[in-house]
């Protein structure tokens, strides 16, 4: 027998609150002060949809995958003390 999911019809006022929701913890990100590096390991390696290997950043940017790994460990709990307060909204 064929298994069908019943997709969920995402209300107006929820679809507003995710979009506003998005756009406070975009400004967030804004305000953080990352280096050039932090930014790269972020949108290629965290938010990329195929990351990208710490060896591919690591000679884009001239350093060691050890130094991309650390950046990315030091990258993950600045995100995760900034982003707190947003964590029961989601």
């Amino acid at each position: 027998m064929p298994h069908f999911e019943i997709a969920r019809v995402e209300q107006p006022d929820e679809a507003l609150e995710r979009k506003q929701l998005a756009r406070r913890i975009a400004v967030r990100l804004g305000q953080l002060c990352l280096r050039p590096l932090e930014w790269d390991v972020l949108y290629r390696r965290l938010m990329a949809t195929e990351p990208e290997t710490l060896s591919t950043l690591a000679s884009r940017h001239y350093v060691c995958r050890e130094s991309v790994r650390q950046v990315e460990k030091r990258l993950l709990l600045k995100l995760r003390d900034s982003l707190a307060e947003f964590a029961d909204a989601a």
